[in-house]
């Protein structure tokens, strides 16, 4: 009979274990928050059962205690990864993290705020990709996009089409007059305020490297850090004429490189 309950038990608990786990990465959890704070300790909690239940099977048919230490070691292991809400940490060439860019504008739910930052990369042949990506989020008017930067050639002829187009409801753009490179700063975006993707900072000549970290303390530090650049930039929008004749000036006839925001 014991068994039995044991067994019924366990089976709950892979069944619940397993529905948090689909509607999480489905990102339905969020219309619960208090739920949503919780998986590291709802996950904590499954491994704790799933090894006090093989525990006591594998004593029972005396297994080797041996094999017990290790269950119990790489349960620590997950629990640990778990609890820090680490989900990705990953370090990505130049081609790789355009291409993780388009695939940021395609599975976006909510919002991207993006500090655009870094001097333009180079053309490319996956721009297309990306650039394409980027217009279809825009003209979706779903997701909310903002945009703080420093203007050069190329991102002002990739910003402006957007900014100008009445159809457009959801790019919010805002600026910093500053010399773009100086001093060296790092382009980044929040995606749904889930996930860190950012260029890391690079010396001349060295290749660039992309990163996307997806871990709640880290995140909420870039969303801190993102809200003080948004409050001290200078707002721009399509009624804003005069700004957009000035910096249509100031780029007038200059070369550049042609680069979508991201």
């Amino acid at each position: 009979m014991r068994d039995k309950i044991e067994r019924i038990a366990l089976l709950a608990t892979v069944v619940v274990s397993a529905l948090v786990a689909v509607l999480h990465l489905l990102g339905l959890l969020e219309t619960i928050p208090w739920l949503t704070d919780r998986v590291p300790t709802i996950t904590l909690l499954v491994l704790a059962i799933l090894a006090g239940y093989l525990i006591s099977q594998r004593v029972g048919e005396h297994e080797e205690l041996e094999g017990i230490k290790d269950l119990i070691s790489e349960s620590a292991k997950i629990t640990v990864a778990s609890l820090s809400g680490v989900e990705a940490a990953t370090k990505l060439s130049t081609e790789e993290g355009r291409e993780y860019s388009a695939k940021s504008y395609e599975t976006a739910k909510r919002s991207i705020d993006a500090a655009l930052l870094a001097p333009s990369l180079p053309p490319s042949a996956s721009d297309k990709i990306r650039d394409d990506a980027f217009a279809k989020l825009l003209k979706a008017n779903k997701v909310n996009y903002r945009s703080i930067t420093v203007f050069d050639k190329s991102r002002w002829e990739g910003t402006k089409p957007y900014l100008t187009d009445p159809g457009i409801q959801k790019f919010y753009v805002r600026y910093y007059d500053l010399p773009i490179g100086k001093p060296p700063l790092m382009s980044f975006l929040i995606i749904d305020n889930q996930e860190i993707f950012l260029r890391y900072p690079y010396e001349p000549g060295e290749p660039e490297i992309f990163v996307s970290i997806k871990h709640p303390e880290i995140v909420q530090l870039f969303a801190a850090y993102y809200r003080s650049m948004w409050k001290e930039a200078i707002p721009l929008s399509r009624d804003d004429r005069q700004k957009i004749e000035e910096i249509d000036r100031r780029f007038s006839g200059r070369s550049g490189l042609i680069e979508q925001p991201g």
